[in-house]
């Protein structure tokens, strides 16, 4: 990482916190990037010399997903605020929010939930808006372990019972707060259970997002095999409550973007809407598609892609590449 970008991540990091706001503390940054107090003292302060990049990666991704500062080396993609399911999710949040709802997100993978949700939430000033995300490995206790930290719990009970009336009584000290649980997919079924006891816990003082793939499907099909937490959840969350995120891209979106990118041609545009069909494989075959061009010093077209972006070119060049290298 070279000294301009961590100047500007410094420069960030100055701007972000607001003396005398306890929701924009220097604690409360370092809190959420994942750092210690001291290290985000010493960055803000230019006293460099003991700090990782690793650290400073940690805070690169933080103001990259802000959108205000572009990681090293990436020149052309950034977090687009105008794609239609960025504003969709982030609606569903801030009216949930708002009025103490209980929401859903559905909508396929590739489709930018996380990143879209990471956003607004890294954007909050209340520190009252909280992002678990979800995995495999998770059981009910680590779960509801993963919340009691994302909320600053600092004593961690022991056994789970206690961890959920923790967790409920430390939200309800809060003046607006908002959980989401995010890529809920990866959930055990048993962790839907401590899911519906800390909504009961804290029915109309605190807004419950849920967001992941097939979402609506997942919890028809428990409540069809009768397990109770699925049941009692399809009634907290019925489907008018949802938010459902459409395949595909929208062609003046994949314009929009591909323009920004330094794509103008129209009719490469149309490749990329007949091939790339999720926002992650758009990102990566853009900067593909630029790598690519540069090498070879030749204009992105139709042809360009076809050429290059075909399974088996795809297989001869990284071959030719990995030669050259």
């Amino acid at each position: 990482m070279n000294d301009e970008l961590r100047k500007q991540i410094a420069d960030e990091a100055n701007k972000w916190v607001e003396p005398g706001n306890d929701n924009r503390s220097q604690r409360k940054l370092a809190k959420k990037i994942g750092v210690s107090e001291a290290t985000l003292s010493n960055i803000r302060k230019g006293k460099w010399e003991s700090i990782s990049d690793s650290l400073w990666n940690k805070l690169a991704a933080f103001f990259h997903q802000l959108g205000v500062i572009k990681h090293e080396g990436d020149d052309v993609w950034r977090f687009f605020e105008y794609v239609p399911e960025v504003e969709m999710v982030q609606d569903v949040l801030a009216n949930a929010k708002r009025y103490q709802r209980r929401a859903a997100i559905d909508g396929p993978t590739g489709k930018g939930k996380t990143e879209a949700i990471r956003h607004w939430v890294n954007r909050d000033r209340s520190n009252e808006c909280f992002h678990i995300l979800c995995s495999k490995s998770m059981n009910p206790k680590t779960f509801c372990v993963n919340i009691a930290e994302t909320i600053g719990l600092s004593q961690i009970a022991t056994n789970r019972y206690q961890l959920e009336q923790d967790i409920a009584e430390k939200i309800l000290t809060l003046a607006n707060p908002i959980v989401i649980i995010d890529e809920i997919e990866n959930l055990s079924r048993t962790c839907f259970s401590a899911i519906k006891a800390l909504i009961d816990l804290t029915d109309g003082q605190c807004a419950w997002v849920l967001s992941g793939i097939e979402l609506h499907k997942l919890m028809r099909d428990g409540s069809s095999k009768a397990f109770d937490a699925f049941r009692q959840l399809q009634r907290r969350f019925p489907v008018q409550s949802y938010e459902f995120l459409p395949e595909g891209i929208e062609f003046e979106t994949m314009k929009h973007i591909l323009k920004d990118c330094g794509i103008t041609n129209h009719h490469t545009a149309e490749w990329f809407q007949e091939n790339v069909f999720d926002y992650d494989a758009l990102k990566n075959t853009v900067k593909d598609a630029l790598r690519i061009s540069r090498k070879h010093k030749k204009e992105i077209t139709r042809e360009f892609m076809a050429h290059f972006f075909t399974p088996k070119r795809r297989l001869s060049y990284s071959k030719d590449f990995k030669r050259a290298a």
